[in-house]
């Protein structure tokens, strides 16, 4: 593929030029980079629940300007967004074309529901065992607004059931959520959906990166759309990673330099106005956080390492088991240590850290779910006809 096609006539631009994938030896390169930074980014959102939130108002040195950056769950959502775009793009632009992007459109509503359904049916079990106590943690740690909120109203098995299958794509109220932290599903979905119908439509298109600017910056202008304007810029972002526009930036003088001097620059104020309260549009940090960790040669090297690759294969299901374990064990914690001499400052310190280790050793018990989603896709890819499940 030497370039993009629209209507007939090549669609030129010095960015997305040469169009061709990275490979290496004949096959193209996966970028381990983002599997890790997706590890990485799932943990900092669960160490922003069990810390930060959690404890922020009753240990109020958890919140300072090193942990606002690094605990941002915001920010951290918001690059999952990005790296979704790019992840489902990614085949689409290494050259296997369309046919990519419908096994991906086939695959994607078992691909995030059967894992989810999991996670609910263990929110249903702890709940029916009377393992929840996130009620009583939250007067004692006075996070009645937030920890105090879950699991208020009472649901049947069924309520379980449409929550899984459905009602997790919707506008749910938090209150009455199995898990509240996927309220970020119907943002997921909503962006899947777009970038397949923007990827089947892209040589159809006149100009289509043109178009795909003024629609993400549409949407990014939206406050109640901006996420799902990191879906596109992720298409974006995946188009000149396979390309090699940022292998080229990485080759260059002094880009350690200027990128990491530009994380520094952007961390420091994203850390700023997440401690401040200032509520900054998704898109503002994280695509020039993205760009400059993408030039980045040493920071994709560490990156790649083999334990951020595991963490990224832990990703999803490190970000699905917080929630359970928070209601249950870490809520349990601490009405535990509040009758038993008060919640000290060790106390928080233990309890979080084991929070974080469990969550972390049920993200690894619940692979088989990853595995069984797997099989279903596959299943479900065998259904399609042969013109449509071949690949280049």
């Amino acid at each position: 593929m030497n370039g993009l096609v629209a209507n007939g006539k090549m669609w030129a631009s010095p960015l997305f030029q040469p169009f061709k994938p990275v490979r290496r030896d004949g096959a193209t390169i996966r970028f381990h980079e983002l599997d890790g930074l997706r590890g990485w980014a799932a943990l900092s959102v669960v160490v922003f629940h069990f810390y930060w939130e959690t404890f922020g108002v009753v240990m109020p040195g958890l919140r300072n300007l090193a942990s606002a950056f690094f605990l941002d769950g915001s920010l951290a959502v918001s690059l999952f967004f990005v790296l979704s775009g790019e992840a489902l793009s990614a085949g689409y632009f290494a050259g296997k074309g369309e046919a990519a992007v419908v096994r991906l459109a086939v695959k994607r509503y078992t691909r995030l529901t059967i894992p989810i359904a999991a996670t609910c049916l263990i929110v249903l079990a702890l709940s029916r065992l009377q393992l929840v106590h996130n009620a009583e943690a939250a007067r004692i740690v006075h996070r009645e607004d937030w920890l105090g909120t879950f699991l208020q109203v009472p649901q049947s098995a069924g309520d379980y059931v449409r929550y899984a299958l459905l009602g997790v794509y919707g506008d749910a109220d938090p209150r009455a959520a199995v898990d509240p932290f996927l309220w970020t599903m119907r943002y997921e979905m909503a962006g899947s959906v777009l970038v397949f119908i923007v990827l089947l439509a892209f040589r159809r298109l006149w100009a289509p990166w043109l178009i795909l600017l003024g629609l993400a910056l549409l949407l990014t202008a939206h406050p109640g759309r901006a996420y799902l304007a990191c879906f596109l810029f992720g298409i974006a972002f995946s188009a000149a990673r396979a390309s090699g526009v940022f292998a080229r930036i990485q080759d260059a003088r002094g880009s350690g330099l200027l990128s990491g001097g530009a994380l520094i620059v952007l961390g420091g104020l994203d850390g700023w106005a997440n401690l401040s309260g200032f509520a900054a549009n998704p898109v503002l940090f994280t695509v020039p956080i993205l760009f400059a960790v993408s030039c980045n040669r040493r920071l994709c090297d560490a990156l790649s390492s083999r334990p951020s690759r595991f963490l990224g294969r832990l990703s999803f299901p490190i970000y699905l088991m917080q929630f359970p374990v928070l209601v249950s064990f870490t809520s349990g914690a601490i009405v535990y240590a509040q009758a038993r001499g008060g919640l000290t400052t060790a106390g928080v310190w233990i309890i979080a850290t084991l929070s974080l280790s469990l969550c972390l050793l049920a993200a690894v018990a619940f692979l088989p779910v990853e595995t069984l989603e797997r099989w279903v896709g596959e299943r479900l890819i065998g259904l399609l006809p042969a013109r449509a499940r071949a690949l280049p």
